[in-house]
C-alpha cells in the first residue's frame, strides 16, 4: 500500500500549522466543510491513473490476471480504488476512475469527520484542526482505511495534543 503524505508533508501540515493561532483551527463535523482543490490535486499527482486492475505490491504497476486470492497487495484499478467491486482483468476509463476517486476522498472525509464528531462529544478539545490538518487525516484515511487510521497511534496522537509525536509515526 502507499502512503501519499510523506513525513515531511505531514510535519509541515500537522505540526506547522498547529503552531499558528487558535483563529486557523475550525469544526470539520460540518458536511459543509470541503477539501481545497491542493488535495485532489496532490492525490491525482500520487496515484496516477491505472486503467487495469493491479496488485498495488508491485511498482510499476502490470495487469493483474491472477486468481485474486494470490495477491501480495490489494487489488486496485483507477486512482487507487480498492474494494470489493475491483475485479481481476477489468478495465476502467479515466471518467470511472474519477468518479471513484471522489467516490473514496468523501468516504474519507465523513470518517474524519465522525472522528472530528466523536472528539468533539467528549469534549476534546483537539478536535478543533486547521484545513491542511484535516486534508492530511483524510489523504491518510483514504490510503489506510477509515478504521486502520482512526485506530492507528498517529491519530491517538493527534487525541492528546501531541503533534509533533504525530508527525514522527509517519515514517521517511
Amino acid at each position: 500500500m502507499k502512503i501519499l503524505v510523506t513525513h515531511n508533508q505531514f510535519k509541515r501540515v500537522i505540526l506547522v500549522e498547529q503552531e499558528k493561532k487558535q483563529g486557523n483551527k475550525k469544526d470539520f463535523s460540518n458536511k459543509s466543510n470541503i477539501a481545497t482543490q491542493k488535495l485532489w490535486d496532490h492525490i491525482r499527482k500520487w496515484e496516477t491513473f491505472v486503467p487495469f486492475t493491479y496488485d498495488d505490491a508491485y511498482f510499476p504497476p502490470n495487469p493483474y490476471t491472477g486468481d485474486s486470492k494470490d495477491t501480495v497487495g490489494v487489488l486496485t484499478i483507477g486512482y487507487g480504488h480498492t474494494g470489493e467491486d475491483v475485479i481481476v482483468g477489468d478495465e476502467i476509463s479515466e471518467k470511472k476512475a474519477t468518479t471513484l476517486l471522489i467516490i473514496d476522498v468523501n468516504d474519507a472525509a465523513d470518517c474524519i469527520r465522525r472522528w472530528v464528531l466523536r472528539q468533539k462529544e467528549i469534549k476534546n478539545k483537539y478536535y478543533l484542526i486547521t484545513q491542511g490538518m484535516y486534508e492530511a487525516m483524510i489523504d491518510l484515511a483514504y490510503n489506510l482505511g477509515c478504521s486502520r487510521f482512526v485506530n492507528s497511534s498517529i491519530i491517538g496522537s493527534i487525541e492528546s495534543g501531541n503533534y509533533k509525536k504525530a508527525a514522527e509515526k509517519i515514517k521517511k
